[in-house]
């Protein structure tokens, strides 16, 4: 009789923490948009894989988001001809913060027209991102007013700001 008590303070003392953690992520999140350029290079031996491209991110204040790769996948091989693709993918995440750290999973990711690249060549040499259930993280940097950086390893990355606000006439 003496222990009834211990059942609902374990349950509470395993819920609040969980239901405090979602306000917070919740009351954290707002629109913003962000641009960057992309480029990586895969180098094995005798070979070359590259790509490179315009990213624009757009984070929704609901904790989604899309983003949009408009590039190329380009692969070198020595004493080969080069082989370039077009690619121009767009993926749904779902994204959280916690302090100055951002996480992103993707939910879907989509090819759109003139698109040529093999799924596997881009979701393995161009961006991870690409495969629906990946999970990245980043910092996030105030870089001055409403402006952010995310990045890792303290390296800015993506520049960001929220959407402007429109003028009434």
């Amino acid at each position: 009789m003496k222990k009834q008590w211990l059942f609902p303070v374990a349950l509470f003392v395993m819920v609040v923490p969980w239901i405090v953690f979602s306000l917070q992520n919740s009351l954290n999140r707002v629109d913003w948009s962000c641009q960057s350029s992309y480029e990586i290079n895969r180098i094995f031996p005798g070979n070359m894989i590259r790509a490179f491209a315009r990213v624009s991110s757009h984070y929704h204040a609901d904790g989604t988001g899309v983003m949009r790769f408009t590039g190329a996948l380009l692969q070198e091989s020595a004493g080969k001809p080069d082989i370039k693709t077009t690619l121009h993918r767009a993926t749904e995440f779902e994204y959280s913060t916690i302090g100055s750290f951002l996480r992103i999973t993707t939910s879907k990711a989509t090819a759109f027209m003139g698109d040529n690249t093999p799924d596997e060549l881009a979701g393995k040499y161009a961006y991870m991102g690409f495969n629906p259930g990946y999970v990245e993280y980043f910092q996030i940097m105030k870089i001055g007013g409403d402006a952010i950086a995310s990045g890792f390893a303290g390296l800015p990355r993506i520049y960001c700001l929220p959407p402007v606000a429109k003028k009434h006439r």
